[in-house]
């Protein structure tokens, strides 16, 4: 899995306050695909197993592609992450396998508002953050955060904090 120590490299005193990946549900299409391709195979079990050494092929290339397909799903929603520190925010972006992109900003200057929201997205508690801080070139839009309201009175109280000179706690 992600191991956030390595990516972030916490400066001396850093402690960081919240981890954030994305809602499950976004990962909840691809996990019923894996799940088909995974259970489908053994409805089908001995018309299978009838046609010999190409039916358990497919059998074995089922079971392969939904046991891919769970981990591609479950890894790159694991590595999609918000990590909000005591002195910064790091978002770091994962594409695919070698394709991975760090954004981090000062939590002096940093801004967060929720953006639009559709009516499955209040449903599933889930929604827009946009986020810009110093060093970004460009807001951020990350989407399918959970509770981006919740998010961005964190992230607004960790500045106000630092700015007044108080020490953040874990939680």
């Amino acid at each position: 899995m992600l191991h956030l120590r390595e990516i972030i490299a916490l400066q001396e005193g850093e402690r960081i306050v919240r981890v954030l990946r994305r809602s499950l549900w976004t990962a909840v299409p691809g996990l019923a695909l894996s799940a088909l391709f995974i259970v489908l195979p053994f409805f089908f079990l001995f018309p299978l197993i009838r046609l010999g050494f190409v039916g358990a092929a497919l059998i074995c290339a089922s079971l392969a592609l939904g046991i891919y397909l769970a981990l591609k799903h479950v890894l790159l929603w694991d590595t999609n992450v918000l990590v909000l520190t005591d002195r910064r925010f790091v978002v770091v972006c994962q594409g695919g396998l070698w394709s991975r992109q760090v954004f981090e900003s000062s939590i002096v200057g940093a801004q967060a508002a929720p953006g639009q929201r559709s009516f499955l997205d209040l449903l599933l508690r889930k929604g827009e953050l946009v986020l810009s801080g110093q060093g970004l070139a460009a807001p951020l839009t990350l989407t399918d955060m959970p509770a981006p309201e919740a998010v961005a009175r964190t992230l607004h109280g960790l500045r106000d904090a630092h700015t007044a000179g108080f020490k953040v706690r874990s939680l």
